[in-house]
């Protein structure tokens, strides 16, 4: 059986996982280079500016889904887990 919680928080984590890093990897491949091959320096820091939120972002969302995740795991909720000492 799926537990549905865990599933859509591991989801969440994965998805921002990727999109934080494949904003980075366009970053590095695409807009680097072009800006400095068309003398626009400032267009690059532009956009490297407007993804630190991005980037602030993905690690906000990524600590709290991972670790609530981890959280959720280590409470032994898992069905048919033995209970934890307590």
């Amino acid at each position: 059986m799926v537990d549905w919680t865990i599933a859509a928080v591991m989801a969440i984590h994965v998805l921002m996982a990727v999109l934080w890093t494949g904003g980075y990897l366009v970053t590095g491949m695409l807009v680097l280079p072009a800006a400095k091959r068309n003398g626009s320096p400032e267009f690059a820091l532009d956009v490297l500016d407007s993804l630190k939120w991005f980037a602030f972002g993905g690690i906000v969302v990524m600590g709290a889904s991972g670790g609530g995740a981890l959280w959720f795991l280590y409470e032994n909720d898992l069905p048919g887990a033995p209970a934890a000492p307590r």
